[in-house]
């Protein structure tokens, strides 16, 4: 419904509540794109615009935490990756430390 009038609100508003249900980072991302467009399109009398408003607050914070679990879900997932490869030469991640050079980039140090 929404390719042939993408400025059907029931269907943007179904779109942008069961995206909230789903609890992820890039469907709360995509709930807070449908519920901007949401303001965008509705006329200020609406009574659905405060409802948009309240969801549109309580998004952008479970974003942020579903943002963040995810990265250090996939950080996790990446050192127990390195630890099994480096595990073969009695090495593991936390031999080695990055620091942050002052021009954008890291160095790395190896430490036992």
């Amino acid at each position: 419904a929404l390719l042939d009038d993408p400025q059907y609100v029931k269907a943007l508003h179904r779109r942008a509540t069961s995206n909230d249900a789903l609890g992820t980072w890039s469907s709360l991302a995509a709930a807070e794109e449908d519920y901007k467009r949401l303001l965008e399109i509705l006329p200020a009398t609406s009574p659905l615009v405060s409802q948009v408003r309240i969801a549109l607050k309580r998004v952008a914070p479970l974003r942020e935490a579903a943002q963040k679990a995810e990265m250090d879900e996939m950080v996790d997932k990446l050192k127990g990756l390195g630890n099994s490869l480096l595990g073969n030469f009695g090495l593991s991640t936390d031999n080695f430390k990055f620091e942050p050079n002052g021009q954008g980039g890291y160095s790395i140090n190896f430490a036992r």
